[in-house]
């Protein structure tokens, strides 16, 4: 008996389902799809399911064959091209879909210009996104893909605080979704412009009464929209100085885990230290997103407080497993330890996998993004790049175990983290590429004086050693040495 193919009745199934929320019921129907079963036809249609289901792993196999095909008589077309760019950037291969998305022509899908702006929202660059979502909206006419647009733009406009064009944005899709009855597109835009009534004057409605509004209309929808709606009306209840906005932040934040979202995670930290000022939760923050226009911005908003070099991440033991004396640590960047047997090469592939799993303390880190840092230059492959992230895995683990370091790498949910076995371990993560000299001072400021003891004291090494680290410091001229009677001390450059 021949293989069944997919029919487009069942995709157009597929698609009702979805839109009545029960995405569970298709993600459980793809993963049990024999992809040779996907007639081309409708392998485009079935990918851009796949990303709406949260399963763009599933789109990547899919379209692979097509897209990254060594056969002559197997050519891509730009609609598959862009469906396999938009899973990759779904899946945490940005740089890769990104470049894709630059290859499709334009002016034959206009619909490109839209993804290549999601691409952007993925790194936080909403200025680069704009001008793709002002031509994207121009292109169309009419159709939902022109409410996903307006929605998107109005976003990067208020990110950017641009709120009178966002208001103008806002008003025309309330406008149009009334006359089409469409709640839940009303509702998304009445959530943005709650936005726009907590941070600018540009709005006319009262901060309450749009916060009741954007509720009312999404009532019916997902987690997520009630989700958003609640983290503005804890915000709003900070502007109003009520403190009990704070505990709210951090039930939305709970929430937010829970259900996966990891931004809205991010998000409530950075509206709790609006109103905090907290330093150490700046320095989480800031350590902890490894975005370049999201720290900008953060330099821009929190002016007053200092911008941190590193940052002690702890990773609290989950499982039994060997003891030690002191309580380990490790600097990610100069790979020195107090841990005896540690000894991995700076460069080296499993230096390169930890720097991986440490770069982000929200998103969890999956294959893609894993494989995208040890392997910049490559294309993913979802047969192959897999197995190679895992059998690095292995490798690593093995040699932690053997050298009896407290870490391991554990998957868990389909992504990759850093663990510590038996007791905890402090991480030093750091916010760029600095010097390991220099590295070991980030607790200091320019004019401190330091000595060897307080260095070794700092980082529980031998006095021998720390001596050793200020010479380094002082070839690299990060501190000049001086004299204060018979004791020698360093000053901070």
């Amino acid at each position: 008996m021949g293989l069944v193919k997919l029919k487009e009745s069942e995709v157009a199934r597929w698609d009702q389902l979805i839109r009545i929320g029960k995405t569970s019921e298709v993600r459980e129907l793809l993963t049990r799809l024999s992809l040779s079963s996907v007639p081309r036809k409708l392998v485009c249609q079935v990918s851009r399911i796949g990303c709406r289901v949260g399963v763009p792993l599933s789109s990547v196999k899919l379209l692979n064959p097509l897209v990254r095909s060594d056969k002559v008589n197997v050519k891509a077309t730009d609609r598959e091209m862009m469906e396999y760019a938009i899973a990759l950037v779904f899946a945490g291969s940005i740089e890769e879909g990104l470049a894709l998305l630059n290859e499709v022509d334009e002016d034959s899908i206009p619909e490109v210009t839209l993804h290549r702006a999601i691409a952007h929202f993925n790194r936080w660059e909403y200025d680069r996104a704009i001008p793709y979502l002002e031509k994207f909206v121009q292109y169309q006419s009419e159709g939902y893909l022109l409410g996903v647009g307006r929605v998107n733009l109005a976003s990067a406009y208020i990110f950017t605080s641009r709120f009178q064009d966002a208001k103008d944005v806002l008003d025309r899709i309330i406008s149009r979704a009334i006359q089409e009855k469409n709640l839940l597109l009303e509702g998304y835009a009445r959530e943005l412009y709650v936005q726009v009534c907590i941070f600018s004057e540009e709005a006319k409605t009262s901060i309450r009464d749009s916060i009741d509004m954007a509720r009312r209309c999404l009532s019916d929808a997902n987690l997520v929209g009630r989700l958003y709606v609640d983290k503005w009306s804890a915000v709003a209840e900070l502007k109003e100085g009520n403190s009990v906005g704070l505990r709210r932040l951090l039930e939305v934040r709970d929430r937010a885990i829970q259900i996966r979202n990891w931004e809205t995670a991010r998000d409530c930290d950075f509206q709790r230290l609006s109103f905090t000022k907290d330093q150490n939760l700046f320095d989480q923050l800031f350590i902890g997103t490894p975005f370049p226009e999201y720290r900008a911005r953060m330099q821009r908003l929190f002016g007053e407080l200092n911008v941190p070099v590193k940052f002690a991440f702890e990773i609290d033991s989950e499982r039994p497993g060997v003891n030690v004396k002191s309580r380990p640590w490790v600097d990610m960047l100069s790979l020195e330890s107090n841990v005896k047997n540690f000894k991995i090469k700076a460069g080296h592939l499993f230096h390169r996998l930890l720097l991986s799993l440490t770069r982000d303390f929200y998103v969890p880190t999956n294959v893609n993004m894993v494989f995208a840092a040890l392997h910049p230059k490559e294309y993913f492959n979802p047969v192959t790049s897999p197995q190679r992230v895992y059998s690095l895995v292995n490798r690593f683990n093995m040699e932690m175990d053997e050298a009896k370091v407290p870490m391991q790498v554990e998957v868990r949910n389909g992504c990759y983290r850093v663990v510590s076995v038996g007791c905890s371990v402090r991480l030093l993560v750091y916010s760029e590429e600095v010097s390991a000299a220099r590295s070991r001072l980030a607790a200091y400021k320019a004019g401190d004086c330091i000595n060897s003891a307080q260095l070794a004291k700092e980082f529980g090494v031998s006095s021998r050693t720390a001596a050793r680290w200020l010479r380094e410091a002082i070839g690299e001229g990060a501190v000049v040495s001086e004299r204060k009677g018979r004791e020698i001390y360093y000053r901070v450059l």
